[in-house]
């Protein structure tokens, strides 16, 4: 502790709290699931009767991939910085796999689940940044490859809803509501295929412009007017309807 204190370097410290996790899970994991939460309290090595604080940290090990892999899922944060590791067991030791700075002021949550639909479970670290006038529920999708054990590099999305059946996402970005898109995608593997962006028309209310492009809402209007296609109703197309409740 004295050594990581002197050298000022919170970093060091955070790696502190990672190693301790999975060598708390080197020494206890016999199987199935295995959780635990704890302290790891920091001393002024100046004076014997203070201390500088305390790095929260949180471990869950186990298959937790369902790929017969044992995987460490380590949340540990300091002074309002958060980390979040992922970290796969191979033979003698654990590697990193998934690695994420954050903050604990703009972390919501994280899953581990299928996502793309394809039946591998995948992360997905999910925040919420601490400005801004709209809506931001801010998402990183991390998908396991079933080919091998890795995992894709963050695939991004903001205010979305996920279809795994359907390998469907639906949602819509950043802005007022009045020139704000919609999207939907459709899963290719690990890749993504445009289904449609959907504007709400600037004259009238009732009106939509449908492209396959994206253009930055109400600032490229007239392109979108330009080469989207005008609609009277919002798309009736079988992936907008996940959306909507029955009568």
């Amino acid at each position: 502790y004295d050594e990581l204190y002197k050298s000022g370097v919170d970093s060091l410290m955070l790696q502190f709290a990672l190693d301790s996790a999975l060598s708390f899970v080197d020494g206890f994991y016999k199987g199935g699931l295995l959780k635990r939460d704890f302290w790891l309290r920091i001393h002024n090595p100046s004076t014997e009767d203070t201390w500088r604080g305390a790095m929260g940290v949180e471990v869950e090990a186990g298959d937790l991939f369902s790929n017969g892999k044992l995987f460490a899922l380590v949340r540990y944060w300091w002074f309002g910085e958060m980390r979040i590791s992922v970290c796969q067991r191979v033979e003698n030791r654990f590697v990193r796999k998934i690695n994420i700075n954050t903050g604990t002021m703009v972390f919501d949550f994280d899953s581990i689940c299928d996502i793309n639909g394809d039946g591998a479970l995948d992360y997905w670290e999910a925040w919420y940044p601490p400005s801004g006038c709209c809506p931001r529920f801010s998402n990183n999708v991390y998908l396991q490859k079933t080919d091998s054990i890795a995992f894709s590099e963050p695939i991004y999305f903001i205010n979305p809803s996920f279809f795994p059946e359907e390998k469907i996402v639906l949602g819509y970005g950043y802005g007022q509501p009045e020139i704000v898109e919609s999207y939907a995608y459709s899963w290719n593997g690990y890749q993504l295929d445009t289904i449609g962006y959907v504007y709400p028309a600037q004259d009238t209310t009732e009106s939509y412009y449908i492209t396959k492009q994206y253009f930055y809402q109400g600032h490229n209007f007239d392109t979108i007017r330009k080469y989207g296609e005008r609609i009277d109703s919002f798309p009736d197309f079988y992936p907008w309807n996940l959306l909507r409740t029955e009568d």
